[in-house]
């Protein structure tokens, strides 16, 4: 048994501001999820890099995920 399986994963969302909502994507870095915000966003679209340690409602990661 893995102690740490019921550990939740830090991971990252892109929080769209102007729509005041998170992205449904998990991103397992910071760098990752600014980077396809990057990609995303549409010009003066403002966005936030939210972090999330916590059990995921919104992608499902746990322990063992953060796609």
């Amino acid at each position: 048994m893995n102690p740490k399986a019921d550990v939740p994963r830090t991971h990252f969302h892109i929080h769209w501001t102007k729509t005041d909502r998170l992205d449904w994507q998990g991103f397992a870095t910071r760098h990752d999820a600014l980077s396809s915000a990057l990609e995303l966003a549409k010009r003066g679209e403002p966005f936030e890099i939210v972090e999330v340690s916590e059990p995921c409602r919104l992608c499902g990661a746990k322990a063992s995920s953060a796609s």
